[in-house]
């Protein structure tokens, strides 16, 4: 039966592949290859000291340093494999929506991060909670009250 890998071990088999490399040498070799990384994240994580959520960035580099695949390091890490770049899956027109559609949109995925996550997302006390109707999208008037979130009255 062999041990699931953690994103430590995953450092340390970095530095045995190179004996004697100390973490500002290897944090070198993965900027050189293009991967924003310091010693000191790679030193903490190796230490078992790192308290943050690592960035993809981080796992990524881990990767290219431990030689494995970033598939190996983000479940080593205990995180998600992430799929393509979300902006990769957009309509081509999406580049066309309104600033104030663009909001919403961003707003709808900070939601739902947080919803998968296991957390609520914050909620901006000074504004209401307005869902759009296609018909406001194109500017026109729907005759429809915005929807309150009634948290905010109340305290939540």
């Amino acid at each position: 039966m062999t041990t699931a890998l953690t994103l430590r071990d995953l450092v340390s088999l970095a530095k045995d592949r190179r004996p004697g490399t100390s973490g500002n040498a290897i944090a070198l070799e993965a900027q050189r290859a293009g991967f924003r990384v310091v010693a000191t994240t790679l030193n903490h994580i190796g230490a078992g000291t790192y308290k943050s959520r690592p960035s993809a960035e981080t796992v990524r580099a881990v990767a290219y340093l431990a030689g494995v695949s970033d598939d190996e390091a983000f479940t080593a890490a205990g995180l998600p494999i992430p799929g393509p770049p979300f902006a990769d899956e957009l309509p081509p027109d999406a580049d066309e929506l309104s600033p104030r559609s663009r909001k919403a949109v961003i707003e709808v995925i900070r939601a739902m991060l947080a919803a998968e996550r296991g957390h609520q997302p914050p909620v901006e006390a000074d504004l209401p909670l307005v869902i759009p109707v296609a018909a406001d999208l194109e500017g026109e008037v729907s005759g429809q009250e915005p929807v309150t979130d009634h948290r905010q009255q109340v305290g939540v």
